[in-house]
C-alpha cells in the first residue's frame, strides 16, 4: 500500500489522503484516460504519485493547451508539462494527477467551462488556474470560480509563477 500524500489546503489546514485508485467519477475517468494516453507514449506514466518517500514525484503538473506547450519552457524543476488538445482531455488530466496543478485555461472554450470546473472541484488538491491575457477579476467564470487563485496578464510567465507559489505553500 502506498503511503498517505500530504495535501495542502487554504485555510492552514492540511489533510492527508490515500490514493490507491479513484475516489470519485471525475478521478475515475481521468486515471482510465491517463492509462490510455500513457500506453500510446502521449504522456509520462503516472506524474504526480506518490513516489517511494510517500510524496508526490513532482512538484506541480501543469496543464497547457498542445499549441502553446512550446510557450511553457523553462518552468521550475519538479514540474512537469501535459500537453492537451481538447477540454476531455484537460479533465482527465485533472481528474488523474495527485500533485498540485497548474491550469492554463486559454484552450477551453467557453462552453466547455463548466466541464473542467466541475473536474477542479472533484479534485483533493490544488488548481490553479493560468490566464494568457488580462482579466478583470469580476466577469464570472465557473473555473475561476472552483480554483484556489487564478493569474492572469502575465502569459507563458504565469505559469512558472504559479508552479512557485504551489511549490512555497506546499500545495
Amino acid at each position: 500500500m502506498r503511503p498517505p500524500v500530504r495535501l495542502g489546503r487554504s485555510g492552514g489546514a492540511s489533510i492527508l489522503a490515500e490514493r490507491p485508485g479513484a475516489v470519485n467519477a471525475v478521478e475515475a475517468r481521468g486515471q482510465q484516460a491517463w492509462r490510455a494516453w500513457a500506453l500510446e507514449g502521449k504522456l509520462p506514466p503516472r506524474p504526480g504519485f506518490p513516489g517511494p518517500r510517500g510524496k508526490p514525484s513532482v512538484d506541480a503538473i501543469v496543464v497547457v493547451p498542445r499549441k502553446r506547450a512550446a510557450e511553457a519552457a523553462g518552468l521550475p524543476a519538479g514540474a512537469t508539462i501535459v500537453a492537451y488538445d481538447t477540454a476531455d482531455e484537460a479533465v482527465a488530466a485533472l481528474g488523474a494527477a495527485v500533485a498540485p496543478v497548474v491550469l492554463w485555461s486559454d484552450g477551453i472554450a467557453a462552453g466547455e467551462l463548466e466541464d473542467v470546473a466541475r473536474a477542479v472541484k472533484g479534485r483533493s488538491g490544488a488548481v490553479i488556474e493560468v490566464r494568457r491575457e488580462r482579466w478583470d477579476g469580476e466577469t464570472f467564470s465557473p473555473l475561476s470560480a472552483a480554483c484556489r487563485g487564478v493569474i492572469s496578464g502575465f502569459g507563458a510567465a504565469g505559469l512558472a509563477e504559479a508552479v512557485r507559489l504551489l511549490a512555497s505553500t506546499g500545495g
